[in-house]
């Protein structure tokens, strides 16, 4: 499998965006690959998120989902609190709460530099 994000994988990540959305009070829901990096990291942005009970909660239901071909495309999830400047500044740039997924290249936010990104949910 390559490592371009095909419409499986993002249909996967959106039922567990859909799980997820409502009692973790999701934010930001984002697949990007860096300009530094040839895998992809899932990044999801929420009210208290950022805690390792969550982390625990996320990684087990992503392995649920994404079958061991599919992860080895991801390098890392980084899970931030709604009031992360990340989260903040890319939420005022990019705002998608439709069902989908919005395309981006070649963009920076904050000092990180994307390549590529799947935009699934993005709410100030």
């Amino acid at each position: 499998m390559d490592s371009n994000m095909n419409d499986i994988i993002l249909k996967k990540l959106r039922s567990i965006l859909d799980e997820i959305l409502i009692p973790k009070k999701i934010t930001l829901f984002v697949v990007i690959k860096r300009d530094d990096s040839d895998l992809w990291d899932l990044v999801i942005g929420g009210e208290q998120l950022d805690n390792q009970v969550n982390l625990s909660e996320l990684a087990e239901l992503i392995n649920k989902r994404l079958d061991r071909n599919e992860i080895i495309l991801f390098s890392r999830l980084v899970l931030l609190n709604s009031t992360d400047l990340f989260v903040k500044n890319f939420n005022q740039v990019f705002s998608m709460e439709t069902s989908g997924s919005m395309e981006i290249q070649n963009s920076q936010i904050n000092n990180v530099f994307i390549k590529q990104a799947y935009l699934l949910y993005s709410k100030l």
